[in-house]
């Protein structure tokens, strides 16, 4: 069983856009193509209306008389495939100095609340992140949490693809703590104990 730390990173989340009714004359943006990820509750391709934010970015657009497209990808490839125009904006996006390079971000509509999880018999504790230098961290390969967290040579982070092949390595202990969304971690918890009770 895994158990939260006390510990918490507040991130803004964006949207990238790249074409803006406010900024296009109507008849150049009558349609746009988001990509966004499976990140359940905020979207997801079985959430009704994709989730939160693709329902959000519908209802933004559809009072201009925009259709929204939203195709739901690995988040690798939503990434990459907004940042070489394949969509018109992707979802759900943590701000990082390296992103901005190459997008284009709105204001935050939303902060979300990244939590770092360990098992429940580990007395892991930290006040600064040089006390989590003996550990050894899962993270999800190309998310961007913290500056001073992403740019730190003293952390040992270990990336995969999800969170959740992350919180499998920290209950058969291959790792030591791993972090997410709070809403993500609960829900892809409670999916993974019923997978595992179906079973």
């Amino acid at each position: 069983m895994a158990t939260k730390l006390n510990s918490t990173l507040l991130i803004k989340l964006f949207f990238i856009m790249f074409c803006s009714v406010a900024t296009l004359p109507p008849v150049l943006c009558k349609e746009l193509k988001f990509a966004a990820t499976e990140w359940p509750p905020y979207s997801g391709a079985n959430l009704k209306g994709n989730g939160f934010s693709p329902q959000l970015i519908r209802k933004i657009f559809s009072d201009n008389n925009v259709e929204v497209q939203v195709f739901i990808l690995p988040w690798a490839r939503a990434l990459k495939g907004t940042i070489e125009g394949s969509f018109d904006g992707l979802l759900d996006v943590w701000y990082s100095e390296e992103r901005a390079k190459s997008l284009h971000f709105t204001d935050p509509y939303m902060f979300n609340r990244i939590k770092f999880i360990k098992r429940s018999n580990s007395n892991i504790s930290f006040n600064k992140l040089a006390d989590l230098k003996s550990y050894k961290i899962g993270i999800v390969r190309d998310y961007a949490y913290n500056e001073a967290f992403d740019s730190s040579k003293e952390i040992a982070k270990i990336s995969e693809r999800t969170f959740i092949i992350n919180f499998y390595k920290l209950l058969h202990h291959r790792i030591d703590l791993t972090l997410e969304d709070e809403l993500v971690a609960r829900h892809e918890i409670k999916k993974y104990h019923l997978y595992y009770l179906k079973r």
